[in-house]
């Protein structure tokens, strides 16, 4: 009898073991709770997108935007646009082939993420800035929703919005705009961003990177006393920060060490903004004077060495 049983079972994992080759295997999909940040440049399915400021030769031109993000074939984009009071942001949508082109919404501002089928943004209720705030638009529904007032977007992930009040303290609340809560209330707190845990400047102590555990923000460690200049935007990449000090551009560990000099600046002293590491190379702006219009895109090794022009088209600081 028991013999019998054995076989048996060995039939019935013979039938089921076949039936799992012959079983279509579902190619692995993105996970739909992670967030999807607009930029300046994106890489999408091995091809490089820019828009036209930052586009330089090889790579794809997304037209008319100030910033973006593609997903499923379709771009999301903000641009700038001159209007009676002035100019205006507007989000738009597109088909990557440039058909399709959609007005989503008016009056939005610089920060966007995108959420499944809902867009987060910076924006206000009209072109007086009423209701400035943290708005959802459902591409969906097409519809919008004002989720926090008097606040100014700062980072998304999987489960929470992270953004800026009024006096420039660092507060979350979930995606339907409740839960909010104080996450870092340090006076002078400048710019930041996540990379596992959260990464910012402190305009009051010279710039210097702080690291806050994103599971603890009550823990916090100055992991550079190298006085980068914390008005300058600085990038995470692969464990390393980029940034700038003067009159050179700079990466080190996200734990502080391993400093390094990667290039000089034409810069008087204005420093430069990090942009992107495409490939083997980081792209950044050299501020030569601040607030002018000699301010032009270059990229170098990540490893250091002679930086390159890039583009020819000026932006301001």
């Amino acid at each position: 009898m028991k013999r019998r049983f054995t076989k048996i079972g060995g039939i019935i994992f013979t039938i089921v073991f076949i039936a799992v080759l012959f079983v279509p295997v579902q190619p692995a999909k993105a996970a739909s709770s992670d967030p999807i940040s607009f930029s300046v440049i994106k890489e999408y399915k091995s091809k490089v997108y820019a828009t036209s400021t930052f586009c330089v030769s090889g790579w794809k031109l997304i037209k008319n935007a100030a910033s973006f993000c593609i997903y499923n074939g379709n771009v999301y984009y903000l641009t700038t646009v001159e209007a009676s009071a002035g100019y205006e942001q507007m989000l738009y949508s597109l088909k990557l082939n440039g058909s399709g082109k959609k007005l989503l919404a008016k009056f939005c501002g610089g920060g966007a993420y995108l959420k499944g089928s809902k867009i987060y943004y910076d924006g206000a209720a009209n072109s007086e800035g009423k209701y400035h705030g943290i708005y959802c638009y459902d591409l969906t529904k097409k519809t919008r929703k004002l989720l926090v007032k008097n606040a100014y977007l700062v980072e998304c992930d999987s489960k929470n919005i992270y953004y800026r009040n009024e006096k420039g303290l660092l507060y979350k609340c979930n995606y339907s705009g409740s839960g909010k809560s104080a996450y870092i209330t340090a006076q002078g707190y400048d710019s930041g961003l996540f990379y596992k845990d959260y990464y910012y400047t402190i305009s009051t102590d010279e710039g210097d990177f702080f690291r806050t555990e994103k599971a603890n923000p009550t823990r916090f460690e100055r992991i550079t006393t190298n006085a980068a200049q914390s008005w300058h935007s600085f990038l995470i990449h692969d464990d390393y920060i980029y940034y700038s000090v003067g009159k050179s551009m700079y990466k080190c560990k996200v734990d502080g060490t391993e400093i390094k000099k990667l290039c000089s600046l034409q810069s008087k002293g204005y420093g430069g903004d990090a942009v992107k590491v495409v490939g083997p190379y980081l792209y950044f702006i050299d501020n030569y004077e601040s607030g002018s219009n000699n301010c032009f895109l270059y990229r170098v090794s990540i490893n250091g060495g002679s930086k390159k022009f890039m583009n020819k088209k000026w932006f301001m600081s």
